[in-house]
């Protein structure tokens, strides 16, 4: 089922998911995709990846609040 990127990190928090990508924006970032696997690791899904055969696939991490982003100089 085609998912909207935008509005996933709700759902799936605070999994890491992979997505093929089905739609992209003018700047090709993708917009829709159908989620392959997800895991609560990035190292789980990594090694789900190994198995797939898919292209066009994107990495992500829900997240149920935006991180604020800090520079340390």
């Amino acid at each position: 089922m085609e998912i909207d990127l935008a509005h996933i990190d709700a759902k799936y928090a605070p999994f890491w998911y992979a997505v093929k990508v089905t739609a992209r924006d003018e700047h090709g970032q993708p917009t829709k995709g159908v989620i392959i696997c997800e895991h609560i690791t990035r190292k789980m899904l990594s090694q789900e990846l190994i198995k797939q055969a898919e292209e066009d696939l994107c990495v992500f991490q829900a997240l149920r609040e935006p991180r604020d982003a800090k520079v340390m100089i």
